[in-house]
């Protein structure tokens, strides 16, 4: 976590659940390893009954450490959606830097990812402790709401064109502090009711073909 970071014209910054994957891995974790809990704080969360920070530690919190083999494993099967590794080559191409911020398990990211760990600038996401018998959440930036401040951690790299992809409720504060937005339908939705701009993806063609337009086709 290299703080505090130089001023950067772009930047890339990308959430990983349900954005750099094809699924919902975390809640697809959940519902494998505690499905009755994961049920019930879904609801909870849906229902704006409980706090992201609060619902997602309290399901991580859950798990036995001894099931921190299956996490990994479970990790292994899960699929990065198409085009991202064409849209990592055209950023390179610019020399623009690619960040991860999820608000999930780092382990799982770094799992998905594999080699293309090494290709993005830095990865946030939720450490996780398996020394006690259950699993202990380690996040390196919280707010009140979020077991990951997303915001917080964009504006720290001080760039002055900032670009956000995600698809959902934890994408909402950091499409706030961006100048380009791309947003799957769900985010999308909830970008409405906040008057923020966005442009609809459905995988990272699209946002590549858009980057295109604003910023070149890059080198070859």
């Amino acid at each position: 976590m290299a703080q505090p970071h130089l001023p950067c014209s772009r930047m890339v910054f990308t959430d990983f659940d349900g954005t750099i994957t094809d699924t919902e891995t975390l809640m697809g974790l959940m519902m494998e390893l505690v499905p009755q809990k994961a049920q019930t704080i879904g609801e909870k969360l849906f229902k704006g009954e409980v706090t992201l920070r609060k619902g997602v530690r309290e399901l991580i919190e859950s798990i036995e450490s001894k099931q921190y083999g299956f996490i990994v494993e479970y990790s292994r099967t899960c699929r990065i959606r198409q085009g991202f590794g064409e849209l990592l080559d055209y950023l390179d191409s610019l020399g623009v830097p690619l960040v991860v911020i999820s608000g999930g398990l780092k382990v799982m990211v770094e799992t998905v990812l594999g080699p293309l760990v090494s290709r993005c600038k830095d990865i946030w996401a939720v450490d996780i402790a398996a020394d006690g018998p259950f699993l202990k959440a380690v996040s390196p930036l919280q707010s009140q709401t979020e077991l990951v401040d997303k915001r917080r951690i964009l504006s720290g790299y001080y760039c002055k064109e900032p670009v956000v992809i995600g698809d959902g409720i934890t994408d909402i504060e950091m499409s706030k502090a961006a100048s380009l937005v791309f947003a799957r339908k769900r985010l999308g939705r909830h970008l409405d009711r906040e008057n923020i701009s966005y442009l609809l993806w459905k995988d990272f063609s699209d946002v590549q073909k858009a980057l295109e337009e604003r910023w070149g086709r890059g080198r070859t």
